[in-house]
């Protein structure tokens, strides 16, 4: 069966070739779609956790939003989180070679 979506195909491409990065040090780690992370599983078993979540609230459904409105709810999204008791690492993704401003995640 094939997959369909109603997400336009440049932003299929444009999300398979971004760079995931968590934290914003030496020791990131840099997370590529469909590729196994050998570092973020080591991290998953230090911390006792299965799984987890790359989550943005920057640009929502990839309209360009001011940076004020991508701040203010980057910031209420990590203040949910941290309410629910989730372990958050500050992040970004960006894909080099475009335009596209990098997004806090």
């Amino acid at each position: 069966m094939a997959e369909t979506t109603q997400i336009h195909p440049d932003k299929i491409r444009a999300y398979l070739a971004t760079d995931y990065r968590m934290g914003h040090t030496a020791q990131d780690i840099i997370l590529t779609i469909g590729q196994r992370s050998n570092r973020l599983a080591a991290l998953f078993g230090t911390h006792g956790v299965a799984c987890g979540a790359f989550l943005t609230a920057f640009n929502p459904s990839g309209t360009i939003q001011p940076d004020a409105a991508n701040e203010a709810a980057h910031t209420e999204l990590l203040q949910l989180l941290l309410a629910a008791g989730h372990q958050c690492i500050e992040g970004s993704g960006s894909e080099e070679g475009t335009d596209w401003p990098s997004e806090r995640s």
